[in-house]
């Protein structure tokens, strides 16, 4: 990764014992709309930012950045993984053990985020 690579926020990553109850949580407390979900894990939409619900053994819980280019993700290109819904990523402990994601959406996977505030 080049030292100007330009990061930027992407998402924060939370395990939870149950997705679906989780889900329902946030829809009822801080009115998050679902951009995907199933049972080991969900995307969810709230005040303009993404906020995923993980299940344990499926992801660690995380903050992701997103990279410009695949040639922006910090790793040989074997290295990198691929979610199910087509971006590239590749994830890293930070020095005291965070786990960092750095993701890569190709043209037509990324959607746009609203930043509207939250509605109380």
């Amino acid at each position: 990764m080049s030292k100007k690579a330009e990061l930027t926020f992407d998402h924060v990553a939370l395990r939870v014992r149950d997705v679906e109850k989780s889900v329902a949580w946030y829809q009822e407390k801080v009115h998050a709309s679902v951009e995907y979900q199933d049972e080991t894990w969900a995307m969810l939409l709230i005040g303009g930012a993404k906020v995923a619900l993980v299940t344990e053994g499926q992801h660690p819980s995380h903050i992701a950045f997103k990279v410009p280019s695949p040639d922006e993700l910090p790793c040989r290109s074997e290295e990198t993984s691929e979610h199910r819904d087509g971006t590239q990523f590749f994830c890293a402990g930070d020095p005291d053990g965070n786990t960092i994601e750095w993701v890569y959406y190709p043209p037509g996977l990324e959607r746009e985020i609203s930043n509207d505030p939250i509605d109380w």
